[in-house]
């Protein structure tokens, strides 16, 4: 769709020297809009199109949720597609959960727990979707960023909808993508949203 063309075409710039011109990426996007099809997609590029084996970590509002979405979800639609002769193995293991491919490329389900990222490195994404079920602790950012801190061409995706007042991580996610934006800076974020205005009355929605 549009919107997912358009995030893929900014989301994957590169400067001169080949490397990501954005480290994270936030994404704002209402339900059944098509966010998990960007997800493996981005996902799917990282593993088998950049040129390098490439390590993706990917997180839900808990590791149950992560493993329903990465085996249940993303691993059938590829199995159905013409990447499924991609594949080498699938690890469906409590706790090891991961997608193998041929090239040396891996997807692997990451826990939310504050120590999830230990002794990990992530060269290619670290996904935070349905980041609205983060609180204050933010502790799956925290597993991540020093996972991918080594890693040149890591990127961070964090993907949700709205959520309510207890979502005070993406809240000041939000609050970061939207100040780049109405200052004009181009660069470390790339940040995307579709929502109603704030100042539309919630009554004519």
């Amino acid at each position: 769709m549009p919107w997912q063309r358009q995030v893929c075409d900014v989301a994957l710039e590169v400067d001169k020297n080949g490397r990501p011109y954005y480290r994270e990426i936030i994404v704002q996007i209402p339900r059944q809009s098509g966010k998990t099809t960007l997800i493996l997609a981005l996902e799917l590029h990282r593993a088998l199109y950049w040129g390098a084996p490439t390590i993706t970590a990917y997180s839900a509002q808990t590791g149950f949720d992560a493993r329903k979405k990465l085996i249940d979800d993303q691993v059938p639609l590829i199995m159905r597609s013409p990447l499924a002769a991609a594949i080498e193995k699938v690890k469906v293991a409590n706790g090891h959960e991961s997608v193998r491919f041929r090239n040396g490329s891996r997807s692997d389900v990451m826990p939310t727990t504050p120590t999830a990222g230990h002794g990990r490195t992530i060269t290619g994404l670290g996904v935070i979707d349905e980041a609205f079920a983060e609180g204050f602790e933010a502790h799956r950012e925290g597993a991540l960023l020093p996972a991918m801190a080594t890693a040149r061409d890591a990127q961070m995706l964090v993907v949700s909808t709205a959520g309510t007042q207890q979502s005070i991580y993406f809240a000041k996610k939000c609050e970061l993508g939207r100040s780049y934006v109405d200052s004009g800076r181009t660069e470390g974020i790339a940040y995307f949203e579709w929502s109603a205005d704030p100042d539309d009355d919630i009554d004519e929605l």
